[in-house]
């Protein structure tokens, strides 16, 4: 008898750790290629509750992009569905905040619905994970905007500008 008290005990926890391994394989945590591949955007905690920050941008063009919260408020709703009474999901083209349901998929994307009140009427995105090597937005502008060289940062004044001192040059 014992030996099958120990055996009920093994399967109960195995049963247990099962069941649970599901609530960990579906957290939508890390870098997310949008569905259009103009953007990447970093899922992660923020106070116990997912935000959402854009990493990366194709274009750099749109560098004012980079690091605006474009989701906000996702908690787990149950069933591998992450979003929530106050979750939302910004729309760069729209301008606008919508409702979002967020789902991790088995094939390793994540689906992101986007709706205006009513789960009927919804956008269904369906996100990739991003390239590990991803160059982040800050990557991209300091490429862009290189430092100037110590001599330039230094120069004196230019003519009619006030010099550190206060006065004018000469």
């Amino acid at each position: 008898m014992p030996i099958e008290r120990q055996a009920l005990r093994f399967a109960a926890l195995a049963a247990t750790l099962f069941a649970s391994f599901p609530a960990f394989a579906a957290d939508p945590q890390g870098v997310w290629m949008n569905d259009t591949g103009r953007g990447a955007i970093e899922i992660k905690d923020c106070g116990g509750k997912l935000c959402g920050h854009v990493v990366w941008l194709k274009d750099t063009s749109d560098a004012n992009g980079c690091g605006r919260e474009i989701i906000h408020n996702i908690v787990s709703t149950g069933d591998g569905v992450w979003g929530g009474d106050d979750a939302w999901i910004y729309s760069p083209e729209k301008k606008k905040n919508y409702n979002v349901e967020i789902t991790p998929l088995s094939d390793g994307t994540l689906k992101v619905k986007g709706y205006a009140g009513i789960s009927f009427l919804s956008k269904t995105m369906i996100w990739t994970k991003a390239p590990a090597n991803i160059e982040r937005c800050s990557e991209q502008q300091a490429a862009a905007n290189p430092a100037a060289p110590k001599s330039e940062a230094a120069a004196p004044p230019v003519s009619g500008e006030k010099g550190a001192s206060g006065t004018q040059p000469a």
